[in-house]
């Protein structure tokens, strides 16, 4: 399974010829809930069927669109291993779907060319989101999490277990160690007669370098915490090997083994709250210190035009809002819909879109968070 980051942004957000489908839907973790997530992801494929239908695109080409979302819907594993929200993005010689830690809306829309990925962007937005790292005896883990969860992304190339590495090594057994509870130091309890200070600190070092390499093609583009959970002894090694510039300064020590993944996150979240909220007020004090200096906007009008002109240096949109109604780039003005038809698009998400293709910052927040309560604010580059 793709993880959605920078990269993966990049790719569907290049423009595309015909018909550009797009299927959100909120999904439930765990096997016995796999029938019902499938059941949504149909509904949204009968939906956009209809859709295209009312465009007057053909039965043939609108079975051949949508086949690869029709396919999954036979997969039961697929199914019984899902997170918060699925979403799958559909064009002419174009297919990808990702599972990802964000309760999605249930959504198909239809668009000339463009995606829809403003419910999204909280995925690569720099604020209440972070990564996690574990490190145990048994197995090294990547997630992504959020405020409300998260979900375990499969870097390409990911090694063993530190126990299996240091076994193909020739490491006596592995070397088995562990500490009583997280938090607990590394000294607190050791089985076989040795210390976790005796472990080879080469082999170690070496092991995290192939760690570090998976772990950097997912976070390379990346501006988020990544926040390290494991024995204390393991930190400094990782960190030697660590390229990540945004490796958070505190670490969550301790054995996370026997750890279910809702006590791993509970914990990680009680490290990086304060860090998140602070990110998101830093952001928001910026908004307020540059008002009245021409360099923001909170009138959706400015905003859209703005971002399409490769102005806004940051734009805060609303969480699950949308704004539908067209760009007209002749006059640099829009016209907003009070409902959808063809060929309007959610502005929220053409501003989103434009920002982030100009290298700009998106901040997806609570409606009661963007600034002046509005439907889209932004900083102006000028």
């Amino acid at each position: 399974m793709r993880h959605f980051g920078l990269d993966e942004l990049k790719e569907v957000l290049q423009p595309r010829e015909g018909p550009a489908v797009t299927l959100l839907v909120p999904t439930l973790a765990g096997g016995t809930h796999f029938r019902q997530n499938s059941v949504r992801f149909k509904n949204q494929i009968r939906s956009a069927e209809e859709a295209l239908a009312a465009r007057g695109v053909s039965a043939a080409r609108i079975k051949e669109l949508m086949a690869p979302a029709t396919e999954m819907l036979g997969d039961t594993p697929f199914w019984e291993k899902q997170s918060r929200g699925l979403a799958m993005f559909l064009a002419p010689r174009f297919s990808r779907h990702y599972r990802v830690p964000l309760t999605l809306p249930e959504m198909a829309v239809v668009s000339d060319g463009s995606f829809h990925v403003k419910p999204l962007v909280p995925l690569i937005a720099e604020t209440g989101r972070f990564f996690l790292l574990t490190l145990s005896q048994n197995r090294v883990a990547l997630y992504e999490a959020f405020r409300d969860g998260m979900t375990e992304i499969e870097p390409v190339g990911l090694p063993p277990s530190l126990r299996e590495f240091l076994e193909q090594q020739g490491v006596e057994g592995g070397r088995q160690f562990h500490t009583r509870s997280l938090g607990a130091t590394d000294r607190a309890g050791v089985s076989h007669g040795h210390n976790p200070a005796d472990l080879d600190k080469e082999r170690l070092a070496e092991y995290f370098r192939e760690v570090e390499n998976a772990v950097w093609e997912v976070l390379r583009q990346e501006r988020v915490p990544l926040l390290l959970a494991g024995v204390e002894y393991l930190h400094p090694i990782y960190r030697e090997a660590n390229r990540y510039t945004h490796l958070f300064e505190q670490g969550l020590h301790g054995n996370v083994e026997g750890l279910s993944e809702a006590e791993l996150f509970s914990r990680a979240w009680e490290v990086m709250e304060t860090h998140l909220q602070q990110q998101r007020a830093e952001a928001l004090s910026r908004f307020q210190g540059k008002m009245g200096t021409g360099l923001t906007s909170t009138e959706t009008a400015q905003v859209v035009p703005a971002a399409c002109q490769g102005r806004v240096d940051t734009l805060f949109v609303p969480v699950g809002v949308q704004v539908w109604g067209r760009y007209l780039p002749e006059t640099s003005e829009i016209e907003v819909s009070a409902t959808r038809a063809n060929g309007h698009v959610d502005l929220l998400n053409l501003a989103a879109v434009q920002t982030l293709s100009a290298g700009g910052r998106v901040l997806a927040l609570d409606p009661a968070e963007v600034p002046g309560g509005a439907k889209a604010a932004a900083i102006f580059r000028y």
